[in-house]
């Protein structure tokens, strides 16, 4: 059902988003200790800003209440993907492209490179590490995080 909610409310705000240049990263649907959350990620190539959060806060909350696509009562947030986040999606790396990046790669298992993103696309990440220029598959990749 979560599953459900999330993909119905980005299929509703990516193109809302995209028409404001803001990306939508992901949406997270769940009960936290504040009761049920909804969570909306967001990125700009500048960063996000609070004005960011706050536009698409009022955007988001109209078109919820103009769709009813959750019965009961949710807490809507909205925030940008912090320095500490995983890359997952191709959409990821090409966001942080031209920062330094540690990736852990499936095979050999935990080996690590440290490099800086050069591109992404065709699910392949190229990499500068050192001296060496790296196309990596995404599905090799265990995790990757920015060098902070």
């Amino acid at each position: 059902m979560q599953s459900n909610i999330t993909a119905a409310v980005a299929r509703m705000m990516e193109p809302v988003l995209e028409e404001m240049g803001i990306e939508l990263v992901e949406v997270q649907f769940r009960r936290e200790a504040a009761g049920m959350v909804l969570r909306l990620i967001i990125a700009t190539e500048k960063g996000v800003s609070v004005e960011d959060c706050r536009r698409v806060s009022r955007e988001a909350s109209y078109l919820l209440e103009v769709e009813d696509l959750i019965e009961g009562a949710f807490h809507l947030e909205v925030s940008s993907p912090g320095l500490d986040r995983p890359l997952k999606t191709e959409r990821d790396f090409i966001r942080n492209m031209n920062r330094e990046v540690q990736v852990t790669m499936k095979e050999p298992p935990g080996h690590q490179i440290i490099g800086t993103i050069l591109a992404a696309a065709n699910s392949v990440v190229t990499m500068q590490a050192g001296e060496e220029r790296l196309d990596i598959p995404l599905e090799r990749i265990s995790r990757a995080m920015l060098v902070i």
